[in-house]
């Protein structure tokens, strides 16, 4: 089964993939073993670490993997969605 994706709904996915990411910094995620009083932002990957006493540290690299990650869940999903619909309609 080969299903065509229209650009749109790719671009769609790219772009929900990527906000998806970026609000992920809004979720505390505390590992086990940490600093005391940093928090861990990010899902899956950790990728914003707000200190008490330093700034705010970033890591692109976590972040990219991070909306990566997002957007071929959101593909999935959509084509998942196809799949069922050609299999119930």
């Amino acid at each position: 089964m080969v299903f065509k994706i229209h650009w749109k709904v790719f671009l769609f996915t790219i772009i929900v993939g990527i906000c998806i990411g970026f609000l992920t910094g809004f979720v505390v995620e505390q590992p086990r073993i940490s600093i005391p009083g940093n928090k861990y932002h990010g899902f899956p990957f950790v990728w914003r670490i707000s200190g008490v006493e330093t700034d705010t540290e970033i890591d692109v690299f976590k972040l990219i993997v991070d909306c990566i990650f997002w957007t071929a869940t959101v593909l999935s999903i959509i084509l998942l969605m196809k799949i069922l619909k050609v299999k119930v309609g």
